[in-house]
């Protein structure tokens, strides 16, 4: 019998394959905090920035929605309704911020899906028009005011306009009524929680301002006897206090409407100022007042007191936020059928 030698041994590829892969995993993930390691921390937990505004209020898919994110969505929610914070309780505030957080988890959800499938018949062109009747409620040098305001330009709120109107289609186009509200849902929702939705009581005031801010004690002093030597000419008449905000104040947003500051309430203002408003009858103009931001001259034009929402002005905010939350589900369980179909 003829001798055959054995066939020379195969180099173990697969095992030296697995082998290496198990050794970089286990260095990334337990020694070397690699990129595999951040990534899988980044959507377990926020990162150790992520505090004060940009403190996480959800996460979508591993991204993150700011708290600064959700005070933006607020201001501008409140705004389109000709409203500020300073004019909403803390319990509608609070009604407020969920209805926004709700819209900021639904169009994140939206936008992860309508990257590959949006509306083929969708018309920017509605959005631009509905952005030109919002923008009607306003006198020109207003708007610009507002805008600087809300750090917008007209071109992101049209955008914003647009993001807005294509959520709303395409979800409409896919759910149909799913998430609609009827009015004894609201009623129902209002009995139950109506004596938490208060109008907080406010002031209106206005102002004269100067900046103390990197200013020498000489300088800081100077500054308060220009505020006197103000308030001594509108006191005798000789200027209107519009004139005199005009001409003198450093408060950019509010010099050319007289220093009107609208309505707030005495948690939106600094203490010092607020005790300050406080103590003020209507009409009367202060002395300088010492703020941690400078120099005022305050006269407060009106006090509204606190009171309770009537169901009629509630009820838009109750019926937004109850769609909200409708609609998150509903949008969730779209978005789970059509990966389990996909």
């Amino acid at each position: 019998m003829k001798y055959e030698p054995p066939p020379p041994a195969k180099f173990p590829w697969r095992w030296v394959l697995y082998g290496s892969l198990t050794l970089y995993l286990f260095a990334d993930l337990h020694l070397l905090h690699g990129p595999l390691r951040r990534h899988v921390e980044a959507r377990r937990d926020p990162p150790p920035e992520a505090v004060g505004p940009m403190r996480w209020v959800a996460s979508v898919n591993g991204k993150p929605i700011t708290y600064a994110q959700l005070q933006r969505g607020v201001e501008i929610y409140l705004w389109r309704r000709g409203e500020s914070v300073s004019d909403v309780s803390y319990r509608r505030l609070q009604l407020i911020e969920q209805t926004v957080r709700e819209r900021l988890i639904a169009r994140e959800l939206i936008s992860i899906y309508t990257r590959s499938n949006p509306l083929s018949d969708f018309n920017p062109g509605v959005a631009k028009r509905e952005y030109e009747l919002f923008k009607t409620r306003f006198e020109d040098s207003a708007f610009k005011q507002k805008l600087d305001q809300q750090e917008l330009t007209e071109a992101q709120l049209i955008e914003q306009f647009e993001d807005e109107l294509h959520e709303t289609e395409w979800i409409d186009a896919k759910t149909a009524s799913a998430f609609a509200v009827s009015d004894q849902e609201v009623r129902s929702w209002f009995e139950r929680n109506g004596r938490t939705m208060k109008m907080p009581a406010r002031t209106r005031a206005s102002h004269i301002f100067l900046t103390t801010h990197r200013l020498t004690a000489a300088e800081i002093a100077n500054a308060r006897t220009r505020l006197e030597q103000a308030r001594e000419k509108i006191q005798s008449g000789e200027l209107e206090f519009a004139q005199a905000a005009a001409d003198i104040s450093e408060d950019e947003r509010t010099k050319a409407n007289g220093g009107d500051l609208g309505y707030f309430t005495d948690s939106r203002v600094p203490d010092g100022f607020a005790q300050a408003v406080g103590e003020l009858e209507v009409g009367v103009i202060s002395q300088p007042i010492r703020s941690e931001i400078g120099w005022h001259l305050i006269r407060v034009d009106q006090r509204l007191p606190a009171r309770n929402l009537t169901f009629d002005e509630a009820a838009p905010e109750i019926r937004a936020f109850l769609e909200s939350q409708k609609r998150r589900k509903t949008v969730m369980t779209l978005i789970r059928e059509r990966e389990i179909n996909a």
